[in-house]
Protein backbone atom coordinates (compact mmCIF):
# COMPACT_ATOMS: atom_id res chain seq x y z
CA UNK A 1 0.00 0.00 0.00
CA UNK A 2 0.86 3.59 -1.23
CA UNK A 3 1.75 5.89 1.89
CA UNK A 4 0.56 9.48 1.87
CA UNK A 5 2.48 12.54 3.17
CA UNK A 6 -0.60 11.98 6.03
CA UNK A 7 0.56 8.73 6.91
CA UNK A 8 4.12 9.52 7.22
CA UNK A 9 3.49 12.66 9.02
CA UNK A 10 1.63 10.62 11.45
CA UNK A 11 3.83 7.93 12.04
CA UNK A 12 6.89 10.35 12.78
CA UNK A 13 4.25 12.50 15.06
CA UNK A 14 3.83 9.93 17.11
CA UNK A 15 7.38 8.67 16.80
CA UNK A 16 8.60 12.05 18.01
CA UNK A 17 5.92 11.98 21.22
CA UNK A 18 7.31 8.68 22.57
CA UNK A 19 10.84 9.40 22.07
CA UNK A 20 11.45 13.22 21.91
CA UNK A 21 14.05 13.16 19.02
CA UNK A 22 12.78 16.06 16.62
CA UNK A 23 12.55 14.79 13.29
CA UNK A 24 12.72 17.28 10.07
CA UNK A 25 11.31 16.63 6.32
CA UNK A 26 13.72 18.18 3.80
CA UNK A 27 13.09 18.74 0.41
CA UNK A 28 16.13 19.05 -2.10
CA UNK A 29 16.26 23.25 -3.87
CA UNK A 30 13.55 23.81 -0.82
CA UNK A 31 14.16 26.94 1.36
CA UNK A 32 12.27 25.21 4.62
CA UNK A 33 12.55 22.53 6.49
CA UNK A 34 9.39 20.60 8.29
CA UNK A 35 9.14 19.69 11.75
CA UNK A 36 7.01 16.99 13.30
CA UNK A 37 6.97 18.61 16.68
CA UNK A 38 4.83 20.68 19.30
CA UNK A 39 7.48 22.43 20.94
CA UNK A 40 8.36 25.14 17.77
CA UNK A 41 6.87 25.87 14.44
CA UNK A 42 6.82 23.32 12.00
CA UNK A 43 8.20 25.49 9.03
CA UNK A 44 11.77 25.77 9.64
CA UNK A 45 13.70 28.40 7.24
CA UNK A 46 17.37 26.46 5.95
CA UNK A 47 19.41 29.29 6.47
CA UNK A 48 19.22 28.88 10.71
CA UNK A 49 20.74 25.74 9.98
CA UNK A 50 24.34 25.37 9.65
CA UNK A 51 25.63 26.57 6.23
CA UNK A 52 25.86 23.88 3.82
CA UNK A 53 24.86 21.43 6.44
CA UNK A 54 21.47 20.55 4.11
CA UNK A 55 23.70 20.21 0.65
CA UNK A 56 25.83 18.11 2.67
CA UNK A 57 22.72 15.89 4.16
CA UNK A 58 21.71 15.31 0.23
CA UNK A 59 25.72 14.67 -0.91
CA UNK A 60 25.87 11.53 0.85
CA UNK A 61 25.64 8.50 -1.43
CA UNK A 62 25.07 5.55 -0.12
CA UNK A 63 23.04 2.55 -0.44
CA UNK A 64 22.64 2.55 3.55
CA UNK A 65 18.87 2.33 4.61
CA UNK A 66 20.24 4.26 7.87
CA UNK A 67 22.63 6.36 7.71
CA UNK A 68 24.62 7.83 10.84
CA UNK A 69 25.66 11.29 10.51
CA UNK A 70 28.25 13.37 12.81
CA UNK A 71 27.50 17.17 12.40
CA UNK A 72 31.14 19.22 12.06
CA UNK A 73 32.40 21.21 14.74
CA UNK A 74 29.45 19.75 17.46
CA UNK A 75 28.87 16.61 18.91
CA UNK A 76 25.61 16.42 17.62
CA UNK A 77 24.71 13.07 15.42
CA UNK A 78 21.89 12.68 13.31
CA UNK A 79 20.11 9.97 11.48
CA UNK A 80 19.09 9.95 7.86
CA UNK A 81 16.55 8.10 6.15
CA UNK A 82 15.28 8.11 2.52
CA UNK A 83 11.72 9.69 2.31
CA UNK A 84 9.25 6.88 1.45
CA UNK A 85 7.37 7.57 -2.11
CA UNK A 86 10.08 10.54 -2.91
CA UNK A 87 13.96 10.15 -4.02
CA UNK A 88 14.41 13.83 -3.74
CA UNK A 89 13.39 14.15 -0.02
CA UNK A 90 14.85 12.80 3.51
CA UNK A 91 13.72 12.13 6.67
CA UNK A 92 16.86 13.63 9.32
CA UNK A 93 15.99 12.56 13.32
CA UNK A 94 18.55 15.21 15.07
CA UNK A 95 17.94 14.61 19.01
CA UNK A 96 19.97 17.84 19.75
CA UNK A 97 18.30 20.15 16.87
CA UNK A 98 16.12 22.26 19.37
CA UNK A 99 19.26 24.29 20.73
CA UNK A 100 18.98 25.95 17.44
CA UNK A 101 15.76 27.13 18.02
CA UNK A 102 15.30 27.19 21.55
CA UNK A 103 18.42 29.02 23.26
CA UNK A 104 17.60 28.12 26.97
CA UNK A 105 17.67 24.28 25.85
CA UNK A 106 20.20 23.28 27.81
CA UNK A 107 19.17 24.83 31.29
CA UNK A 108 15.64 23.40 30.43
CA UNK A 109 17.22 19.56 29.90
CA UNK A 110 19.47 20.69 33.23
CA UNK A 111 16.01 20.99 35.31
CA UNK A 112 14.13 18.31 34.02
CA UNK A 113 16.76 15.91 34.70
CA UNK A 114 16.46 14.33 30.75
CA UNK A 115 19.55 12.31 29.65
CA UNK A 116 20.62 13.73 25.93
CA UNK A 117 20.31 10.42 24.05
CA UNK A 118 22.83 8.45 22.72
CA UNK A 119 23.80 6.62 19.38
CA UNK A 120 21.98 3.39 20.26
CA UNK A 121 18.78 5.32 21.22
CA UNK A 122 18.89 7.60 18.24
CA UNK A 123 19.43 4.49 15.36
CA UNK A 124 16.45 2.27 17.24
CA UNK A 125 14.32 4.55 16.78
CA UNK A 126 15.27 5.20 13.04
CA UNK A 127 14.82 1.65 13.21
CA UNK A 128 11.38 1.66 14.64
CA UNK A 129 10.62 3.91 11.41
CA UNK A 130 11.90 1.99 8.56
CA UNK A 131 9.95 -0.79 10.09
CA UNK A 132 6.68 1.60 9.87
CA UNK A 133 7.16 2.58 6.64
CA UNK A 134 8.64 -0.33 4.80
CA UNK A 135 7.38 -3.25 6.87
CA UNK A 136 11.16 -4.60 7.35
CA UNK A 137 12.50 -5.48 10.86
CA UNK A 138 16.63 -3.98 10.97
CA UNK A 139 18.75 -5.46 13.90
CA UNK A 140 21.06 -2.75 15.40
CA UNK A 141 24.22 -4.67 14.84
CA UNK A 142 23.41 -4.69 11.65
CA UNK A 143 22.59 -0.88 11.10
CA UNK A 144 26.29 -0.22 13.61
CA UNK A 145 28.23 -2.56 11.34
CA UNK A 146 26.62 -0.42 8.04
CA UNK A 147 28.09 2.80 9.41
CA UNK A 148 31.09 1.51 10.58
CA UNK A 149 33.06 4.65 8.37
CA UNK A 150 31.26 7.23 10.17
CA UNK A 151 33.40 9.98 11.11
CA UNK A 152 36.54 9.06 10.12
CA UNK A 153 37.93 12.66 9.42
CA UNK A 154 36.81 14.30 12.36
CA UNK A 155 37.63 11.62 14.63
CA UNK A 156 41.67 11.95 14.50
CA UNK A 157 41.04 15.63 16.00
CA UNK A 158 38.52 13.73 18.73
CA UNK A 159 40.70 11.45 20.20
CA UNK A 160 43.71 14.33 19.73
CA UNK A 161 41.39 16.61 22.12
CA UNK A 162 40.67 13.19 24.60
CA UNK A 163 44.22 12.77 25.22
CA UNK A 164 44.73 16.24 25.42
CA UNK A 165 42.60 16.44 28.40
CA UNK A 166 43.78 13.16 30.36
CA UNK A 167 47.24 14.41 30.13
CA UNK A 168 46.32 18.01 31.78
CA UNK A 169 44.57 16.31 34.44
CA UNK A 170 46.75 13.58 35.15
CA UNK A 171 44.47 10.88 34.21
CA UNK A 172 46.00 7.54 32.18
CA UNK A 173 44.00 4.22 31.28
CA UNK A 174 45.33 1.44 33.43
CA UNK A 175 48.36 -0.56 32.74
CA UNK A 176 47.83 -2.98 29.39
CA UNK A 177 50.83 -5.28 30.70
CA UNK A 178 48.50 -5.86 33.90
CA UNK A 179 45.28 -6.07 31.98
CA UNK A 180 47.49 -8.99 29.86
CA UNK A 181 48.26 -10.63 33.16
CA UNK A 182 45.19 -11.00 34.10
CA UNK A 183 43.88 -13.04 31.41
CA UNK A 184 46.88 -15.03 30.48
CA UNK A 185 46.61 -16.18 34.38
CA UNK A 186 42.53 -16.64 33.27
CA UNK A 187 44.20 -18.61 31.02
CA UNK A 188 46.47 -20.60 32.61
CA UNK A 189 44.10 -20.83 35.42
CA UNK A 190 46.60 -19.22 38.12
CA UNK A 191 43.77 -17.65 40.66
CA UNK A 192 46.77 -16.01 43.02
CA UNK A 193 48.34 -13.78 40.38
CA UNK A 194 45.11 -13.27 38.45
CA UNK A 195 43.93 -12.01 41.37
CA UNK A 196 47.39 -9.95 42.06
CA UNK A 197 47.71 -8.32 38.42
CA UNK A 198 43.71 -7.55 39.03
CA UNK A 199 44.43 -5.15 42.35
CA UNK A 200 47.56 -3.82 40.25
CA UNK A 201 45.40 -3.13 37.28
CA UNK A 202 42.94 -1.04 39.43
CA UNK A 203 45.53 0.62 41.16
CA UNK A 204 47.59 1.95 38.47
CA UNK A 205 44.82 4.09 36.69
CA UNK A 206 41.57 4.69 35.45
CA UNK A 207 39.39 2.71 33.18
CA UNK A 208 38.16 3.46 29.98
CA UNK A 209 34.59 5.55 29.71
CA UNK A 210 32.59 3.79 27.28
CA UNK A 211 29.35 5.78 27.78
CA UNK A 212 29.52 9.30 28.15
CA UNK A 213 25.78 9.89 28.93
CA UNK A 214 25.68 6.70 31.79
CA UNK A 215 27.80 5.77 34.29
CA UNK A 216 25.94 2.83 35.09
CA UNK A 217 26.26 1.77 31.42
CA UNK A 218 29.78 2.30 31.11
CA UNK A 219 30.67 -0.26 34.47
CA UNK A 220 28.39 -2.40 32.89
CA UNK A 221 30.35 -2.27 29.44
CA UNK A 222 33.76 -2.54 31.09
CA UNK A 223 32.79 -5.63 33.11
CA UNK A 224 31.05 -7.21 29.83
CA UNK A 225 34.68 -6.70 28.02
CA UNK A 226 36.31 -8.43 30.71
CA UNK A 227 33.93 -11.33 30.45
CA UNK A 228 34.19 -11.65 26.85
CA UNK A 229 38.18 -11.68 26.98
CA UNK A 230 38.02 -14.25 29.97
CA UNK A 231 35.91 -16.41 28.08
CA UNK A 232 38.72 -16.49 25.10
CA UNK A 233 41.64 -16.96 27.86
CA UNK A 234 39.20 -19.80 29.44
CA UNK A 235 38.94 -21.52 26.36
CA UNK A 236 42.35 -21.17 25.78
CA UNK A 237 43.25 -22.72 28.57
CA UNK A 238 41.35 -25.58 28.02
CA UNK A 239 37.92 -24.90 29.16
CA UNK A 240 35.27 -26.61 27.14
CA UNK A 241 33.80 -23.67 24.62
CA UNK A 242 30.08 -24.28 25.73
CA UNK A 243 30.53 -24.23 28.59
CA UNK A 244 32.90 -20.89 28.85
CA UNK A 245 29.89 -18.84 26.53
CA UNK A 246 26.93 -20.59 28.51
CA UNK A 247 29.16 -19.00 31.36
CA UNK A 248 29.48 -16.04 29.38
CA UNK A 249 25.90 -15.69 28.47
CA UNK A 250 24.74 -16.05 32.33
CA UNK A 251 27.21 -13.57 33.95
CA UNK A 252 26.27 -10.77 31.06
CA UNK A 253 22.43 -11.38 31.52
CA UNK A 254 23.55 -11.14 35.45
CA UNK A 255 25.10 -7.80 34.51
CA UNK A 256 21.89 -6.74 32.63
CA UNK A 257 19.87 -6.76 35.46
CA UNK A 258 21.92 -5.04 37.86
CA UNK A 259 21.16 -1.25 38.73
CA UNK A 260 23.74 -0.38 41.34
CA UNK A 261 27.43 0.41 40.15
CA UNK A 262 28.87 -1.11 43.44
CA UNK A 263 27.04 -4.49 42.70
CA UNK A 264 28.40 -4.28 38.83
CA UNK A 265 31.94 -3.58 40.04
CA UNK A 266 32.13 -6.04 43.15
CA UNK A 267 30.64 -8.93 40.70
CA UNK A 268 33.72 -8.60 38.68
CA UNK A 269 36.66 -10.03 40.57
CA UNK A 270 33.82 -13.56 41.05
CA UNK A 271 33.46 -13.67 37.59
CA UNK A 272 37.46 -13.90 36.61
CA UNK A 273 37.50 -16.12 39.58
CA UNK A 274 35.17 -18.18 38.48
CA UNK A 275 36.62 -18.38 35.09
CA UNK A 276 40.32 -19.42 36.66
CA UNK A 277 39.29 -22.11 38.73
CA UNK A 278 37.37 -23.75 35.92
CA UNK A 279 40.59 -23.54 33.75
CA UNK A 280 42.71 -25.10 36.62
CA UNK A 281 40.08 -27.45 36.63
CA UNK A 282 39.74 -29.03 33.31
CA UNK A 283 43.59 -28.23 33.14
CA UNK A 284 43.52 -29.19 29.40
CA UNK A 285 45.80 -26.14 27.68
CA UNK A 286 48.81 -28.59 26.96
CA UNK A 287 46.76 -31.36 24.84
CA UNK A 288 46.90 -31.19 20.91
CA UNK A 289 44.66 -30.11 18.65
CA UNK A 290 43.63 -33.60 17.92
CA UNK A 291 42.88 -34.46 21.66
CA UNK A 292 40.85 -31.27 22.59
CA UNK A 293 38.37 -31.49 19.27
CA UNK A 294 38.22 -35.28 20.20
CA UNK A 295 37.09 -34.18 24.01
CA UNK A 296 34.54 -31.63 22.61
CA UNK A 297 32.99 -33.58 20.86
CA UNK A 298 32.82 -35.88 23.22
CA UNK A 299 31.30 -33.50 25.99
CA UNK A 300 28.89 -32.13 23.25
CA UNK A 301 27.78 -35.11 22.69
CA UNK A 302 27.42 -37.11 25.94
CA UNK A 303 23.53 -38.61 25.33
CA UNK A 304 25.20 -40.43 21.55
CA UNK A 305 25.94 -43.53 21.83
CA UNK A 306 29.85 -42.70 21.70
CA UNK A 307 32.50 -45.59 20.59
CA UNK A 308 36.16 -45.52 19.42
CA UNK A 309 34.97 -46.03 15.98
CA UNK A 310 32.46 -42.95 15.53
CA UNK A 311 34.87 -40.43 17.27
CA UNK A 312 37.84 -42.30 14.82
CA UNK A 313 35.29 -41.48 11.50
CA UNK A 314 34.63 -37.82 13.00
CA UNK A 315 38.33 -36.84 13.02
CA UNK A 316 39.42 -38.35 10.07
CA UNK A 317 41.80 -40.57 11.76
CA UNK A 318 42.12 -44.63 12.40
CA UNK A 319 40.84 -46.04 15.77
CA UNK A 320 44.30 -47.50 16.98
CA UNK A 321 46.04 -44.28 16.34
CA UNK A 322 43.40 -42.74 18.19
CA UNK A 323 43.31 -45.03 21.36
CA UNK A 324 47.20 -44.90 21.65
CA UNK A 325 47.41 -41.07 21.17
CA UNK A 326 44.37 -40.31 23.60
CA UNK A 327 46.06 -42.44 26.10
CA UNK A 328 49.34 -41.29 25.75
CA UNK A 329 48.35 -37.43 26.04
CA UNK A 330 45.86 -37.78 28.85
CA UNK A 331 46.90 -40.86 30.66
CA UNK A 332 43.49 -42.11 30.55
CA UNK A 333 41.81 -45.07 28.17
CA UNK A 334 39.25 -42.91 25.55
CA UNK A 335 36.37 -45.45 27.18
CA UNK A 336 37.71 -44.64 30.61
CA UNK A 337 36.84 -40.96 29.50
CA UNK A 338 33.59 -40.90 27.91
CA UNK A 339 31.96 -43.02 31.17
CA UNK A 340 33.43 -40.46 33.48
CA UNK A 341 31.91 -38.03 32.19
CA UNK A 342 28.76 -39.62 30.95
CA UNK A 343 28.86 -40.15 35.08
CA UNK A 344 29.44 -36.32 35.71
CA UNK A 345 26.03 -35.58 33.09
CA UNK A 346 24.69 -38.65 35.38
CA UNK A 347 25.11 -36.65 38.80
CA UNK A 348 23.27 -33.54 37.27
CA UNK A 349 20.37 -35.55 35.86
CA UNK A 350 19.60 -37.04 39.36
CA UNK A 351 19.77 -33.51 41.57
CA UNK A 352 18.68 -31.04 38.66
CA UNK A 353 15.87 -33.29 36.54
CA UNK A 354 13.06 -35.18 37.35
CA UNK A 355 14.24 -38.30 35.39
CA UNK A 356 14.32 -41.78 37.58
CA UNK A 357 17.50 -44.06 37.54
CA UNK A 358 15.93 -46.18 34.54
CA UNK A 359 15.42 -43.16 32.73
CA UNK A 360 18.82 -41.82 33.19
CA UNK A 361 20.81 -44.88 32.28
CA UNK A 362 18.64 -44.81 28.28
CA UNK A 363 19.13 -41.31 27.37
CA UNK A 364 22.53 -41.53 28.12
CA UNK A 365 22.87 -44.71 26.08
CA UNK A 366 24.19 -47.17 28.67
CA UNK A 367 23.70 -50.78 28.18
CA UNK A 368 21.41 -52.04 31.25
CA UNK A 369 20.37 -50.04 34.37
CA UNK A 370 22.80 -52.89 36.05
CA UNK A 371 25.77 -51.82 33.97
CA UNK A 372 25.05 -48.14 34.64
CA UNK A 373 24.71 -48.49 38.53
CA UNK A 374 28.50 -50.12 38.03
CA UNK A 375 29.76 -48.10 36.20
CA UNK A 376 28.54 -45.44 38.39
CA UNK A 377 29.72 -46.71 41.36
CA UNK A 378 33.13 -46.98 39.88
CA UNK A 379 33.53 -42.95 39.36
CA UNK A 380 31.70 -42.11 43.19
CA UNK A 381 31.83 -44.95 45.08
CA UNK A 382 28.15 -44.89 45.52
CA UNK A 383 24.81 -46.13 43.60
CA UNK A 384 23.26 -43.37 42.01
CA UNK A 385 20.41 -43.80 44.76
CA UNK A 386 22.73 -43.26 47.45
CA UNK A 387 24.19 -40.24 45.73
CA UNK A 388 21.07 -38.40 45.33
CA UNK A 389 19.75 -39.40 49.04
CA UNK A 390 23.38 -37.89 50.16
CA UNK A 391 23.02 -34.38 47.67
CA UNK A 392 19.45 -34.25 49.25
CA UNK A 393 20.58 -34.59 52.99
CA UNK A 394 23.42 -32.35 52.71
CA UNK A 395 21.38 -29.37 50.77
CA UNK A 396 18.91 -29.90 54.03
Amino acid sequence: MKLTHNDIETACKLVYNTTNIPIFFLKKNQEYAWTFTNKYSSIIDIKSLPKGLINEFFSINSTKKIQLVYIKNSNDKVAILPYPEDNDALLVLWPEAEKLFSPNVNKVLESSGQIPYDTNQLMNTAILLHYIFYKEQLSLSHVIQDNQDINTSQMPGIIEFQIMEQRENSNYHSSFLAEKKIFQNVQLGNKEKMLYYMKLHSEEGIYGTLSKRDTLRSHKNLVITAITLATRAAIEGGLYPEIAYNLSDAYIQQIEEINKINSVNGLLEDILVDFTERVAKANRSHYTKTILLCQEYIFNHLYEDLTLESLAEQLHLSPSYLSNKFKDETGETLKAFIQRNKIEEAKNLLVYSNLNISEIYSVLNFYDQSYFIKVFKKFTGCTPKQYKNNFILKSS
